[in-house]
């Protein structure tokens, strides 16, 4: 009984010797850093379940969120402000966290108070994001200890152990050579040479890769388009100035043949092939008094286009195409005029019938603007005292929606 009193009573002091190690009250501050809320609420949330799964106590967050508010700035991170939060939650120890979250990984500070001793330690590493809660696990394993970090590398710095070779396989029997057949009699297709080779399969079509052409523009370089005239860009307005002569005339007409003339369009492309309708207002500028209203069409094609071996259409943006229109000619008169011996003369208004044809050419500066010429622009229009033919040629630039 001497020999057992002495034993008994080391039993207390060894179980109170190990009571700030398994049950010691641990204080979790509200982890900071990083733009992420869910990333701090994580991590939060990993070390209370760290903390319970290696025996800790945690300090109710509502206790350490009030022991917070009696520091100055309501954020402990020195081993004063620690103090404080120790002392008002009892607690052995004050942990804190950082995190900074990335792609596949978050960089993880921590940082411990010991209340005892009075010690501020902390680690940090690189946490793979999959396996978080067992990393943060070792940290914490790694700081709440009496003897503290120590010296040294840390677990995870510790480089792994070389894998071991793989035993040897066991060693097996060895299996017969299989039984050669002797060879059929007679030559081999080799030594007689009446071996023919395998049909090989035909090539593959070259592709059509989105079925529309490449055209090249002066302004904007390269662009898949379709149609290749209209460019997705149905309708379009333009302006043109010329000049017209008149190749036949009435009997008796006066005052000079050419003009100097100007119209405006707008029209509308039908379909894919190039076929276009438009309607025009143009008058004479200078020269004899005239206007015209005309309704017409023309087709446009792109001559400088052709098929690659890999499929694809290109070329550069010039179209060119004949038109044709019918519409109304207007002749404006000068009304009366009383001439010098007091003979009233008449130059009444007249509108007659007209149709005529040209040949169109377009350059594409870009889908949407174009420069656009109408050559030869034959025009012929019938009237009581005779016919008018006109010829000429007018230029300008239209834009396209």
């Amino acid at each position: 009984m001497r020999l057992r009193a002495p034993a008994c009573s080391l039993v207390p002091l060894l179980l109170l010797a190990a009571t700030p190690a398994f049950a010691d009250r641990v204080a979790v501050l509200p982890s900071q850093g990083g733009a992420d809320p869910a990333a701090r609420a994580q991590l939060d949330a990993e070390l209370l379940q760290s903390l319970s799964a290696l025996g800790h106590t945690p300090v109710p967050t509502n206790e350490t969120l009030a022991a917070l508010a009696r520091v100055a700035d309501g954020s402990a991170d020195t081993p004063e402000e620690y103090a404080i939060v120790a002392g008002a939650t009892q607690a052995s120890w004050v942990v804190g966290g950082r995190v900074e979250p990335a792609v596949a990984t978050a960089h993880v500070e921590l940082a411990a108070y010991l209340a005892s001793l009075q010690r501020v330690e902390s680690v940090a590493r690189e946490v793979n994001r999959n396996r978080s809660g067992v990393e943060v696990q070792e940290m914490v394993t790694v700081l709440l200890r009496p003897e503290g970090v120590g010296v040294g590398a840390l677990p995870w710095e510790q480089a792994p152990a070389p894998p071991q070779p793989p035993p040897p396989p066991p060693p097996q029997q060895q299996q017969p050579p299989p039984q050669q057949l002797p060879p059929p009699p007679g030559p081999s297709p080799w030594q007689t040479g009446s071996m023919t080779p395998l049909p090989q399969p035909p090539p593959p079509p070259p592709p059509v890769l989105d079925g529309k052409v490449e055209l090249s523009y002066i302004s904007s370089g390269k662009e898949s388009v379709w149609p290749p005239y209209a460019a997705g860009r149905r309708i379009f307005v333009s302006a043109n100035i010329g000049f017209a002569s008149a190749a036949a005339r009435p009997e008796g007409a006066t005052g000079g043949a050419a003009s100097f003339v100007g119209a405006l369009r707008g029209g509308y492309a039908v379909g894919d092939a190039g076929l276009e309708l438009f309607g025009q207002l143009g008058g004479n500028l200078v020269g004899p008094p005239a206007l015209w209203l005309d309704a017409g069409g023309r087709w446009m094609l792109t001559p400088m286009t052709s098929r690659g071996a890999d499929g694809r259409t290109t070329g550069f943006a010039f179209h060119v195409g004949p038109e044709l229109y019918a519409g109304l000619f207007m002749r404006l008169g000068a009304g009366s005029v009383t001439g010098p011996d007091g003979v009233v003369y008449e130059s009444p208004s007249s509108a007659h019938a007209s149709f005529g044809a040209a040949l169109d050419v377009v350059l594409s500066l870009s889908p949407a603007f174009r420069l656009e010429a109408q050559l030869g622009n034959f025009r012929v229009v019938p009237t009581g005292d005779g016919a008018i033919v006109t010829l000429g040629i007018t230029a300008g630039a239209s834009l396209r929606f």
